[in-house]
């Protein structure tokens, strides 16, 4: 009796752990179709906006959300971002500083969202001559464009380690640490 309890039990949970699993493949939608929620990453991407009145920090993903900082674009050198997650094109920021200057000098530290294509990385010449982008977030996948050690991306979203981001038209994914976020140098 106790056999076909357990055989029982060991199905539910079967069933259970397949029906609330997700497909590795299908887990994250790409920055452009977002599924709902947040994407987590751990990346870092420098600040590219020229505007004179600096780039805003929101509170939330969006163009109408309310304003909770600036990252100035006068008298810095350059200005580094650390991302930890995604929605859509917005990207959460938890610390920017300034890099280059005198002394670097913090200019936002907490919670906060900008628009991604404000922000930017450079390829490493650091592997025969550039940086794959890949078409998923995997070094398996194909490699759609190879950014060379002085070219520019837009940061278009992130995941995990990875960065979305485009670079002449293209868009693909770079791998952990293989962008350079400097502003000031290509890393190489």
């Amino acid at each position: 009796m106790k056999f076909p309890l357990m055989i029982s039990a060991v199905t539910v949970c079967a069933i259970l752990l397949l029906s609330t699993s997700r497909n590795p493949a299908t887990a994250y939608a790409a920055p452009q179709s977002p599924a709902p929620g947040v994407a987590r990453c751990d990346a870092e991407a420098y600040v590219m906006d020229k505007d004179p009145n600096g780039l805003n920090v929101r509170a939330t993903p969006g163009k109408t959300s309310k304003i909770i900082g600036n990252l100035p674009n006068n008298d810095v050198e350059g200005i580094r971002v650390h991302l930890t997650g995604a929605s859509g094109e917005w990207v959460r920021i938890d610390h920017a500083h300034e890099t280059g200057g005198e002394v670097d000098r913090s200019l936002f530290d907490g919670v906060g969202w900008v628009f991604g294509p404000l922000l930017g990385a450079n390829g490493m010449a650091i592997t025969k001559g550039g940086t794959n982008l890949y078409q998923d977030h995997s070094i398996k996948a194909q490699v759609v464009v190879r950014v060379p050690g002085d070219g520019g991306v837009v940061v278009r979203g992130c995941y995990g380690g990875w960065m979305y981001v485009e670079y002449m038209g293209v868009k693909g994914w770079g791998a952990p640490s293989t962008l350079c976020a400097n502003p000031l140098t290509t890393c190489v």
